[in-house]
């Protein structure tokens, strides 16, 4: 089995930590969170917290790989310095997919991305380095999904649609066929997509408008 060390000790990481249980080839030795108190044990799940990330570079060393397991809600800037401090030590960051989600063979999922619990990934997909595809997303054919997005819980992704790097994708908001959205641009939760979304744009609605 392989060890991991997961990064961040919030509610994604408890969604994390339930998936890696679903699967056999990992061991989680425990997570690196900012709020390490080397005085007193605590837990996420039944994780146990065993240092902060000044403690990156002693777990590379030991040959462990990693989980970025900080949520993201509009900026994913957290996870990239995260991304970021443990690339540049040669760490290793898998991809790690839920045993009950689906992953078309004809479809790419890059290092450091999350593929949550009932998440569908069909045909002639690729999904970038260190994106979260949350629990029920449903992305469709040919689909292209860049570095560092988020695709909250339930949100369908019709055929053909893009999202570039750094974007979030609200909970059961739905993009229509060939809709692309720039990057670091935020949807809304329950929003409907029916226009191209510029760069650092937040849209939201029924049809979706621009609100900033």
């Amino acid at each position: 089995m392989k060890n991991l060390i997961l990064v961040g000790g919030g509610g994604h990481c408890k969604s994390v930590i339930e998936v890696i249980k679903g699967l056999s080839e990992y061991n989680i030795v425990g997570i690196l969170d900012p709020c390490f108190d080397s005085t007193q044990e605590k837990f996420v799940q039944d994780v146990p917290i065993i240092g902060n990330d000044d403690d990156i570079s002693r777990y590379i060393s030991m040959g462990h790989s990693f989980v970025v397991t900080v949520g993201q809600i509009k900026s994913p800037k957290t996870r990239i310095k995260l991304f970021g401090l443990i690339k540049s030590q040669s760490g290793k960051l898998p991809a790690i997919i839920a045993k009950n989600a689906y992953v078309s063979n004809n479809s790419s999922v890059a290092d450091g991305t999350v593929v949550l619990n009932n998440a569908i990934i069909n045909c002639n997909c690729n999904v970038g380095v260190g994106a979260i595809i949350n629990s029920g997303t449903i992305i469709e054919h040919d689909c292209c999904i860049g570095d560092y997005c988020h695709i909250a819980p339930g949100a369908v992704l019709s055929g053909d649609t893009k999202v570039d790097n750094s974007s979030f994708i609200g909970a059961n908001s739905v993009l229509v066929q060939g809709i692309q959205v720039g990057s670091e641009s935020v949807i809304g939760a329950g929003s409907v997509v029916n226009k191209n979304v510029p760069n650092s744009q937040v849209w939201a609605g029924n049809p979706a408008q621009r609100i900033s």
